[in-house]
């Protein structure tokens, strides 16, 4: 027996049957219904409006971090208001304003007292004043190779005095101590 030849069926023709609907599982229309905001309107084509303000605030994390960021700035900012300025102290009624110079040959220190607002009382007497420079090392130093310079001035009841000090030493920032009676202070002073 011959084996019999199958005749064709008139759906195994794939050119013949063009005009039958085709059946999709994927449905773009539906996908894009559910998706976010951003994703449809690139879909659309539109321009998203953005910037940034709003690349700062787009995210729960983008918010966290610009608050972050304005709270550490509120801090620096009311630290260096409250910080007193360099060379500027008061000390039992009587208000100092220091300054460094340098001439020639010698450096000095000038001290600005000045009988503190509302003060009727201000410390009359001897203070005692401690410098040193503040020196930029990279290794350890040993504090007893740091020079000080130590001298003593004398507080008057005059509303306004000046005093120099000519150090044996020379620096870019000193580090000023002032002990009056059992009070001191201190602060730092760069030069001119």
């Amino acid at each position: 027996m011959e084996p019999k030849e199958k005749e064709p069926k008139e759906n195994d023709d794939p050119l013949q049957n063009l005009d039958r609907e085709l059946i999709f599982y994927y449905n773009r229309e539906r996908r894009l219904e559910r998706a976010s905001p951003a994703v449809q309107a690139l879909n659309e084509k539109r321009l998203v409006k953005g910037g940034f303000i709003h690349s700062l605030t787009s995210t729960k994390s983008h918010i966290f971090l610009l608050i972050s960021i304005l709270i550490v700035m509120a801090m620096i900012m009311i630290f260096s208001a409250l910080q007193a300025p360099w060379g500027v102290i008061t000390l039992k009624g009587n208000d100092l304003k220091i300054s460094a110079g340098r001439s020639r040959d010698a450096s000095f220190i000038t001290i600005n007292k000045s009988i503190a607002e509302g003060e009727e009382n201000p410390y009359t007497g001897e203070a005692y004043v401690g410098v040193s420079p503040i020196l930029k090392t990279s290794g350890k130093t040993n504090p007893a190779d740091i020079p000080v310079f130590t001298g003593q001035i004398f507080f008057t009841m005059e509303p306004e005095e000046e005093y120099r000090l000519v150090l044996p030493f020379s620096a870019e920032n000193y580090m000023l101590l002032f002990q009056v009676g059992d009070q001191r202070a201190s602060t730092r002073v760069k030069t001119k």
